[in-house]
């Protein structure tokens, strides 16, 4: 037998997918040089995959910063203690991902003698610099 081109290559998956094909272009040692083209087309090995899903479009906007919520409530906590001169002050809590941007206002949770209050907070510039108001 005799093969013709990428068929002689020996590659198993070009041959075993082009197979049809090969067989189609074997010559007769008698016969004229033509080839007969193929009557059958194979898949491509490409054909049997998922289409590469499409490549997200990169964005080069900064991500919006945001206040560490854990070092807020230490300082929330220091600033109550001793500019406020509040007394008997335990936990405060303040809400995470609340974006660094002048006039975002938002409460943190302080308890003061046992009772939970409200204590305003107003962002006053985009370099984190902020606001921390009497408890309510």
């Amino acid at each position: 037998m005799k093969f013709g081109g990428i068929c002689g290559a020996g590659l198993a998956m070009v041959a075993a997918l082009l197979a049809a094909g090969c067989e189609q272009q074997q010559q007769d040692p008698g016969a004229e040089s033509d080839p007969a083209p193929p009557t059958s087309t194979s898949a491509s090995p490409s054909s049997a995959m998922s289409p590469a899903p499409p490549t997200p479009a990169t964005s080069f906007e900064p991500a919006p910063r945001q206040f560490d919520h854990a070092a807020m409530q230490d300082a929330v906590h220091q600033i109550l203690t001793e500019y406020h001169q509040v007394e008997n002050l335990g936990t405060v809590i303040c809400p995470p991902r609340k974006p660094v941007e002048e006039g975002v206002k938002f409460s943190c949770t302080a308890t003061i003698d046992g009772e939970q209050k409200k204590v305003p907070i107003t962002v006053t510039s985009d370099d984190g610099d902020y606001r921390v108001g009497a408890p309510r």
